[in-house]
């Protein structure tokens, strides 16, 4: 395999989160812990910063400078439990909490989820993949979906409605070309 400019391309690690494993806000870190800090010994907590710290390389197994492939199998499954419920349980928790967390700003992301124009836990998670240029992530809609490959960093290749694989954004959702 070559890159662009003819040299040898690294083939990237891959890593597959497992998203039927994935039922909420804790699920889905103790599947990101399972896949990405089984070597470790310790523990991701449920935070989305300690997502962002854990994708930059410092520590885990998408730890170092190269490329990494994350495919993540029965997105769809991940998409609904990470969804509006979720996200407006996950606004609501911070919002019962004056004292640690910016009432104002949760507040107005729970109003803009309410009103459909803010985005759920779910976008949120894939704009943090999105910012980490040296990952690659594929997003397979079914469980029996087959790993694709994206295009660029921050995009990724999904099934569509009927099955054909068509290239999905993989920060809005929204199907490419």
């Amino acid at each position: 395999m070559r890159d662009e400019s003819g040299d040898a391309a690294v083939d990237p690690r891959t890593l597959v989160i497992d998203g039927a494993r994935v039922h909420g806000i804790h699920s889905f870190f103790d599947e990101i812990n399972r896949v990405f800090m089984a070597d470790e010994s310790w523990d991701l907590g449920a935070s989305l910063d300690a997502l962002d710290d854990m994708l930059y390389g410092g520590y885990g197994a998408a730890s170092g400078d190269g490329p990494v492939t994350i495919v993540w199998t029965d997105a769809a499954h991940s998409r609904a439990a990470l969804g509006l419920e979720a996200t407006r349980a996950y606004y609501r928790e911070k919002l019962a909490h004056p004292q640690t967390f910016d009432t104002a700003r949760f507040t107005r992301q729970l109003a803009e989820l309410e009103a459909g124009t803010g985005p759920s836990y779910f976008d949120t998670v894939l704009a943090i993949f999105a910012s980490h240029p040296r990952l690659r992530l594929v997003l397979e809609e079914g469980a029996a979906a087959e790993a694709g490959t994206a295009s660029a960093p921050g995009r990724a290749e999904g099934d569509g409605a009927r099955g054909a694989r068509r290239p999905r954004d993989a920060v809005s959702g929204d199907q490419l070309g």
